[in-house]
């Protein structure tokens, strides 16, 4: 301050000296509040960032799983995670990362037990009565489709759980497992709806609106591109049946665009994929995509110029950085992919709603860095919505 009124040719005087006492006890009282913050954040991550090592746990004839405590006190809730050393194991890393920054923000960090347990062989059954015998209250997990078939297949009721993956028959999850999910097929339903709602209120040269589907040839984009084609459908619109795009040529997509005449187009694909597919296309018909488009620009700066005007779904933590919640938490490590970035976003949450649900929340709402989350405690439901985003100089934003 006393800087910058000598640089613009004024000395202090009275009125300078009055100006910068209150300057010094304005820049004190900032640094104290500044320190006592840090102190106070420093503290709540040495508390939260304990981590011990546990005995292990029985789940089935002769086995037994790692357990892992992560944050001082009496665990109340457990996560059911895939072995570190095993294929799923950065997957396990990024979530448990996630979930532990959002205890470390936590003003009442909730201690809680890892159990490292294979998908294939578990005894859930036992494993809960072990969760029930140690006062868990709630159980975060499993994470792959596989753990959760067979959690909502075992003969028993279990405890409370936020399940991080869906069952392949959602009508045999028993009410009390809610899925806080990042399945492709949940983004493509949403993508369906925002493009119906686009067309409808555009208007549609058909009888109903009508929609070309493109794919690649991965399952991925093979469930993507059903879901879609399902949702539309569902909605009353005409789709055609997904076209596998490589090794079409350029002419052939440009010829079937207009025979077909479509109000929109899906495409079920990565934006590696989508971006000579957009120019060969030439046409004026909206595009969408899921969150399979996205490369990760709000994280690392990178863009798809070709991409432009293309609409897709996404989460507040992939496309929306001024998102409060999203500020609220530091980034994940560098080295993460978009895919860990995900990962890494629903640990956050999936601690957010747990810690709510073991505080006796019922029926309440979160604003997620994964999207807008809706959980029914009382109906056994956890709708998660995502961030409609159009691609503007090479970047999803927010619509």
């Amino acid at each position: 301050m006393i800087l910058c009124a000598l640089l613009l040719g004024g000395g202090p005087g009275i009125a300078g000296a009055q100006a910068t006492a209150q300057a010094t006890a304005q820049a004190t009282a900032q640094a104290t509040a500044q320190a006592t913050a840090q102190a106070t954040d420093q503290a709540t991550d040495q508390a939260t960032a304990v981590t011990r090592t546990a005995p292990a746990v029985p789940i089935g004839p002769g086995r037994s799983a790692a357990r892992t405590l992560l944050g001082a006190g009496d665990a109340r809730m457990a996560l059911i995670l895939p072995p570190v050393e095993g294929p799923f194991g950065r997957a396990t890393e990024a979530v448990r990362e996630g979930f532990q920054v959002a205890q470390s923000r936590d003003s009442a960090p909730v201690a809680a037990e890892l159990i490292e347990a294979d998908d294939a062989g578990t005894d859930f059954g036992q494993l809960y009565r072990g969760f029930a015998e140690r006062g868990i209250g709630v159980v975060i997990g499993p994470l792959t489709r596989n753990g959760v078939n067979a959690l909502v297949s075992a003969p028993f009721e279990p405890i409370v759980t936020v399940a991080l993956n869906r069952a392949d028959d959602e009508r045999r999850q028993p009410s009390n497992v809610l899925s806080l999910a990042l399945t492709i097929e949940i983004e493509a339903h949403q993508v369906a709806r925002l493009a119906f709602g686009d067309v409808r209120a555009l208007g549609t040269r058909h009888p109903s609106p009508r929609v070309m589907v493109f794919r690649t040839g991965t399952p991925l984009a093979r469930r993507a591109a059903a879901a879609f084609q399902y949702e539309w459908l569902a909605a009353g619109g005409e789709a055609t049946e997904p076209i596998e795009v490589e090794g079409l040529p350029g002419e052939d997509l440009r010829l079937m665009l207009s025979d077909v005449d479509p109000d929109a187009v899906f495409l079920a694909m990565s934006a590696t994929a989508a971006r000579p597919l957009r120019a060969a296309l030439e046409s004026n018909a909206p595009i969408y995509g899921t969150s399979m488009l996205n490369v990760g620009s709000a994280l690392t700066g990178q863009r798809a110029l070709e991409l432009n005007g293309v609409r897709l779904v996404g989460m507040p933590w992939t496309v929306q950085p001024d998102h409060p919640a999203v500020m609220a938490y530091p980034a994940a490590p560098a080295t993460y992919t978009i895919e860990l970035q995900k990962l890494f976003a629903l640990g956050i949450d999936a601690y957010r709603v747990a810690v709510a649900l073991l505080r006796g929340n019922v029926d309440f709402e979160l604003d997620g860095v994964t999207g807008r989350l809706t959980v029914e405690r009382s109906r056994g439901r956890l709708i998660r919505q995502g961030v409609p985003a159009e691609y503007r100089s090479g970047i999803p934003k927010p619509l």
